[in-house]
């Protein structure tokens, strides 16, 4: 099975203090999640990681069955990601952000995206 996203104790610690500690997790491709957690729960922190932002601490993260470590050149065709930019959000319609995706993603499928808003 692929996993969009997987992470085997994955961790990132800033000092002495952990932004992530021992997260396992596995979702499968196609599935729709939501990370809930208080702010400082290690959300961005995770996502950061998953595609190759920060480097872990501790662990490991792929995204597409890829290490955004060694394989970003395969992997980041792959995955998009939109990080939290409350201006640019409030400002944007749902159709502008997914015109924004298009753009930035040359494998977007479009016809996919509109059929989903």
């Amino acid at each position: 099975m692929t996993y969009a996203l997987e992470a085997a104790q994955l961790g990132k610690q800033y000092g002495s203090r952990w932004a992530l500690r021992g997260l396992t997790l596995a979702i499968p491709s196609g599935r729709v999640v939501a990370l809930v957690g208080p702010n400082g729960a290690g959300k961005s922190t995770f996502l950061n990681l998953a595609i190759g932002l920060q480097a872990p601490t501790a662990g490991t993260a792929r995204a597409v069955g890829l290490s955004p470590r060694g394989d970003a050149g395969r992997m980041l065709p792959r995955v998009g990601y939109f990080a939290r930019a409350p201006p640019m959000i409030r400002c944007s319609s749902v159709g502008a952000l997914v015109k924004m995706g298009a753009h930035l993603n040359p494998s977007w499928d479009n016809a996919r995206a509109v059929r989903r808003m």
